[in-house]
């Protein structure tokens, strides 16, 4: 870090290209495995199984949007610690956290023993041992957003990218091992499954080792509802209405189309989303360092500068790949039964460009608190559901819609940091 120091000019922008650039290599990594993996899938189910699976991990991905509020607000408490000088005790909190992770995986798994045959109305061909498994993965999944929170929070970014790393590999053997011995779409979730429950384990091992040199002092007393929920509420919102966006629309396309035509949209998909994986790296650095920012009253704008132009080029580029190569990357990738999906992934790299700025946006003004872009996604995310309902006649139209509502966000967004910059234009960076 320290040349970085005389090559940026400020200590916060150093540090933040440092851990940048190490979670996004790392992130490439954990990108590769799992586009491996997918592909695997895809290749070892037929399209209409490739469909299934797809919705299931999809509606898994936003029954866990919670978790990304829950995330947050453990890392912007512990940046808030930080800043503050106050990590005493943190060994308590996260004993503490484990035993409500309990109670409410025991829950979770209730649940979906309860809602099997609600959930197979909505998703074609689904299994009852699938969805018992689905509440099984969500519970042992729990663990492992808490485990990444206080990694995040703490600013391990090198822990933080081995737990992932191995959780993207393990996946990998897992689910081609269960789907090779014949156990098809339900294998497939059962190596998510047992994948996780391995990175949990690793987690624990890495925060039990580093937090066994803080104090054990209890630090109930100075944990305040007031001072924990700070903001709680325009993060959970987002986080829910960030996940309708971005994973309905293959709930509902599985709903709406034949099990064929799911299938392309499924394989489309899945390489259309590296686009929003791209930034994911930048902004696990980006959040806990401007929360600090905001505590100290300290312009993190350059640190925001810099996140939205490496994201912009990065995921512009692919992008651009995406639309000059559709065709040839899904032959290559999935084979000649997904041809059909290769127009699809042209327009569906662009559609998740605007989706890959949000990205960034949305971590830096929860950072700041700034909780009216959360509300507008909520209203912003069920309109592009009701458009892809409404508007179904061809495959195309969902793309359309997803790039609509994301030009829409972005230029909100926007105009909500220029406001920013506007008041903060006499603020040094730190």
């Amino acid at each position: 870090m320290y040349p970085l120091n005389k090559i940026f000019f400020s200590k916060s922008l150093a540090l933040f290209v440092r851990g940048g650039f190490l979670l996004t290599v790392s992130n490439v990594f954990v990108g590769i495995f799992g586009y491996l993996f997918q592909i695997a899938v895809g290749r070892l189910l037929t399209p209409g199984e490739f469909a299934l699976f797809s919705s299931i991990i999809a509606l898994y991905m936003l029954l866990g949007s919670p978790l990304v509020f829950v995330n947050m607000l453990v890392v912007k408490k512990i940046s808030v610690l930080r800043a503050l000088d106050q990590l005493s005790g943190l060994r308590y909190f996260y004993s503490h956290i484990q035993k409500y992770l309990f109670l409410f995986s025991i829950i979770s798994i209730a649940t979906a023993f309860v809602a099997q045959d609600f959930l197979g109305i909505y998703i074609k061909n689904v299994a009852r041992s699938e969805v018992l498994l689905l509440g099984l993965l969500f519970s042992i999944n729990l663990f492992f957003a808490i485990n990444n929170s206080f990694l995040q929070g703490l600013q391990f970014f090198g822990l933080q990218s081995v737990t992932h790393i191995l959780f993207s590999v393990g996946k990998l053997i897992f689910g081609v091992t269960f789907i090779v011995a014949g156990l098809s779409v339900f294998g497939g979730i059962l190596g998510v499954t047992v994948a996780t429950a391995c990175s949990v384990l690793l987690g624990w091992f890495f925060l039990k080792s580093a937090l066994k040199e803080a104090n054990v002092e209890s630090i109930s007393g100075d944990m305040s509802a007031k001072d924990f929920n700070f903001g709680s509420s325009s993060i959970l919102v987002m986080s829910i209405a960030f996940a309708l966006l971005t994973q309905f629309d293959m709930i509902l396309v599985n709903w709406l189309y034949t099990p064929e035509q799911a299938g392309m949209y499924a394989a489309a998909s899945v390489l259309g989303k590296a686009v929003l994986y791209i930034p994911s790296g930048l902004v696990i650095a980006l959040f806990p360092m401007v929360v600090e920012g905001a505590v100290s009253q300290k312009s993190t704008l350059h640190l925001l500068r810099l996140a939205l132009a490496i994201t912009l080029l990065m995921c512009g580029i692919l992008a651009i790949i995406y639309f000059l190569f559709g065709d040839v990357l899904i032959a290559l990738v999935y084979g000649k039964a997904y041809m059909g999906a290769g127009d699809l992934l042209r327009w569906y790299g662009m559609a998740m460009l605007p989706l890959a700025l949000i990205i960034v946006l949305e971590h830096y003004l929860i950072a700041h608190g700034r909780a009216l872009f959360s509300w507008i996604f909520l209203i912003i995310s069920p309109l592009q559901a009701l458009a892809i309902y409404f508007w179904h006649d061809q495959l195309m139209n969902v793309v359309i819609s997803i790039a609509c509502c994301g030009i829409i966000l972005l230029l909100i967004g926007m105009y909500l940091v220029g406001k920013d910059l506007i008041l903060s234009k006499n603020i040094k960076p730190n």
